[in-house]
């Protein structure tokens, strides 16, 4: 209220601490926003460090041919070098953060005081009161200082959230282009069939146009043509991976379906689990993958079985490669897409797997991906990719 000229407010002490604290809530806000950003910049600069360390892992062989290791250690220490910039950046915020911060609570003890003196030159309290008052005043303003107190954590928290934001909106800009481009129909049905398919580059150049085919059980397909004509994509077309098409496919379902790469993935693990992936029976016994790793001309690795090792890097690129015509062996899929799946094989190698392929499995479809023209053996019909989205389907003597 109002009174003689002075205005009353009832519990200003109160509203004195609130002030107080939002008034260094802004303060160390205003000093500490740039750790935000800076954080940012250091999740990623790490994650770049961390994924340039493993792929140099991968590729180690490579690098040593190619006698890459100086170039490679460049990468690495521009890359630490931006991560010890950014910490050198993030210190020195934080140091500025905490000082104001210390300064803040430094005050809270004093601000109390000279808020209650006029009261008590006034008599109105006495020396204790200003002590209880000082107490009663740090607990509150304490209460409300959570953002003064926690701002740095908040910082790094806040960085996080950013980075899984901007992933989570890749992830929506991802699903938007196969909502905008992916136009392909899809069934199971027992056999393969294709109407009308087109598949494109992302930026809208026509790799296939048009493209009618149909295959049976027993069937055999070898898809050819120069590099860059489609081939590899036509593939990721059919395993639904590639969104930038329309048309449509009749496929059996995924779990008669098997898909094989140039390079073979070999997850982490015992051999016997690499032998078993993705889809074989966990209680397949071992006289059967013995026998298929027989098959596949890999009787060296029958005593490793049960061994965990790092196969990718243990195994040769060939050796990989017999390793997946091990796995058809044993899964028996009834449909087969091989994308140059043997290619790092020798073709008297390349021959027997491909023999040995249509003897345990006569009725299963294949699709093969190759250059060679040793494979037309094994195949009944061509599809020739000739580029400009042109195509030819032939059969095979």
């Amino acid at each position: 209220r109002i009174d003689r000229g002075h205005l009353v407010l009832p519990g200003y002490l109160v509203w004195a601490a609130a002030v107080y604290s939002i008034g260094g809530t802004v303060l160390i806000a205003m000093v500490g926003r740039r750790l935000i950003p800076l954080n940012f910049d250091q999740e990623r600069f790490n994650a770049d460090f961390r994924f340039s360390l493993v792929r140099l892992r991968e590729n180690s062989e490579a690098v040593a041919l190619y006698r890459g290791e100086p170039r490679e250690r460049e990468g690495f220490m521009a890359r630490f070098g931006e991560i010890f910039g950014n910490f050198w950046k993030i210190m020195k915020r934080t140091k500025r953060l905490n000082w104001w911060s210390a300064g803040y609570g430094q005050a809270a003890v004093i601000f109390p005081v000279l808020v209650s003196l006029p009261a008590y030159f006034a008599k109105a309290i006495q020396i204790g009161t200003i002590m209880q008052i000082s107490s009663a005043f740090g607990q509150v303003q304490g209460a409300l200082s959570f953002i003064v107190n926690s701002y740095s954590d908040l910082a790094s928290w806040h960085a996080v959230v950013d980075r899984l934001r901007f992933f989570e909106q890749a992830m929506q800009r991802a699903g938007t282009v196969r909502a905008t481009w992916a136009k392909i129909e899809r069934q199971e049905t027992p056999n393969l069939s294709l109407r009308q398919l087109h598949v494109r580059l992302p930026g809208g150049k026509e790799l296939v146009k048009n493209l009618q085919l149909e295959l049976s059980p027993g069937q055999r397909l070898l898809v050819v043509g120069p590099s860059g004509s489609g081939k590899s994509t036509l593939l990721r077309t059919l395993a639904g991976i590639w969104p930038f098409g329309e048309g449509e496919v009749d496929l059996p379902s995924v779990s008669q379906v098997l898909f094989l790469p140039q390079k073979p993935y070999l997850p982490l693990g015992t051999l016997r689990e690499a032998l078993l992936y993705p889809l074989g029976d966990p209680q397949s016994p071992d006289e059967l993958l013995v026998k298929v790793l027989h098959q596949a001309g890999l009787p060296d690795l029958v005593t490793q079985l049960n061994e965990a090792r790092p196969w990718s890097g243990v195994l040769s690129l060939g050796e990989q490669q017999r390793l997946a015509f091990a796995r058809i062996f044993l899964q028996k899929p009834s449909w087969i897409f091989l994308d140059e799946a043997s290619a790092s094989l020798d073709e008297a190698a390349e021959s027997e797997l491909y023999k040995t392929l249509i003897e345990l499995l006569p009725q299963t479809v294949l699709v093969s991906v190759g250059h060679r023209t040793s494979l037309r053996a094994f195949h009944n019909r061509e599809l020739s990719l000739f580029g400009e989205a042109q195509w030819r389907v032939q059969a095979l003597a």
